[in-house]
């Protein structure tokens, strides 16, 4: 093991066992420094080390690092421009399906603006000093995949910050769009990224300095007042926009909305595109595995079950229960009135097509093929799906 990641593994076993609040957060503090430094120096390699021998060794203390280690990715490192001043990088997510085009690319300086109106005014602290917002609606392949990665957007927008110091509350970022080209996804998750700055140990959401004010009050304001302004760029298409959170937290946040979000809009798609119903449609669920992924496979058929569409439900990391996730997929099938529903017992590879590479989806033989919409989809009746 790296002397780095030793280090890193020691300092958090130490925090485990500190026996009190302020011995914990002098090590905390400490620990930053040193997660901050390496991520300047493009070294995600001993933090994954450290935390990939801790997760087997000593959970508790893993989950510690793993806290740090995000917290300090999102700050950026600290200089003397923000010696009076803490920065906070932020994501907001935002479900959408379409049977057009979601939405994607570089956003219109007027949007940011009234965007970053609507986050003064409903989610941050009033004593937010300023929001530095990306140019992008990212798509969840655009977003960092790495702790440096996140390093790197936090001290990029601290500099668009540093720039506009002491003008405008509110800033805009350039980042290059990578998506050129538009995906074929019906449903995704769209991105909205920001720096919050505020004066030093001053609270950055509104939740924070209200007692009475609650996550989900909160959250039905934001979905009310912000729905006018993402009509405009999500438009013919049905989304969900959710609070804005820590740049990781929102990331895992989507992750787990997405997937009874991808196989509500997968039902609704099929019965307003077929006007099928719910008695004419049934589930078939395989549970699939290979030596990295687990997930299920979720076929939406005919009754006769010819495969018409497939959802991908994959398990994520630290989610232990199948069962519970089956339970869930199952419930979204009886919400909109489907009582076929099959399980096929036995555990399957995870299948692709040799072609396309495009994921199958298993039929009630238990055979993995590609869905098929029927090629006269809009005008469909009752006889052809039966």
């Amino acid at each position: 093991m790296k002397k780095s990641s030793l280090l890193f593994c020691q300092l958090a076993q130490k925090i485990f066992q500190a026996s009190g609040f302020w011995e914990r957060k002098r090590l905390s503090e400490e620990l930053i420094q040193k997660i901050q430094y390496r991520l300047t120096k493009s070294d995600d390699s001993s933090l994954e080390e450290a935390l990939n021998f801790l997760a087997d060794e000593m959970p508790a203390a893993h989950d510690i690092l793993a806290d740090l280690v995000e917290a300090a990715s999102e700050k950026p490192k600290e200089k003397q421009a923000f010696k009076n001043a803490d920065c906070q990088l932020i994501a907001i997510p935002i479900l959408a399906w379409s049977r057009y085009s979601l939405p994607f690319g570089k956003l219109e300086n007027d949007f940011l603006r009234d965007f970053s109106a609507l986050l003064f005014k409903h989610n941050t602290s009033p004593q937010i000093q300023h929001i530095v917002l990306a140019d992008v609606l990212f798509a969840p392949d655009e977003l960092p995949q790495n702790f440096e990665t996140i390093a790197k957007w936090s001290h990029l927008l601290s500099e668009k910050f540093l720039q506009h110091k002491g003008q405008a509350r509110y800033s805009i970022c350039d980042f290059p769009s990578q998506n050129e080209e538009e995906n074929d996804f019906l449903s995704d998750v769209r991105f909205v990224v920001a720096l919050l700055v505020a004066p030093k140990n001053a609270p950055f959401f509104v939740w924070e300095t209200d007692p009475k004010l609650t996550r989900d009050a909160a959250l039905h304001i934001w979905q009310t007042e912000s729905k006018k302004l993402l009509d405009s760029i999500f438009i013919g298409a049905h989304y969900e926009s959710w609070l804005p959170s820590s740049c990781n937290a929102a990331c895992r946040e989507s992750d787990l909305k997405s997937r009874a979000y991808s196989l509500n809009a997968a039902i609704s798609f099929l019965k307003t595109t077929l006007n099928i119903l719910p008695e004419q449609m049934r589930v078939i669920v395989a549970y699939c595995f290979n030596k990295e992924n687990e997930e299920y496979r979720i076929s939406l058929a005919t009754r006769n079950g010819h495969i018409l569409y497939g959802v991908v439900w994959p398990m994520l990391p630290g989610e232990n229960d199948e069962d519970e996730a089956l339970l869930n997929i199952q419930q979204i099938a009886k919400n909109h009135r489907i009582l076929d529903f099959t399980f096929l017992p036995e555990r399957q590879p995870i299948e692709f097509c040799d072609d396309c590479g495009l994921p199958l989806f298993p039929n009630l033989s238990g055979e993995f093929l590609h869905p098929q919409m029927p090629q006269n989809a809009p005008m469909m009746g009752e006889s052809v799906l039966n």
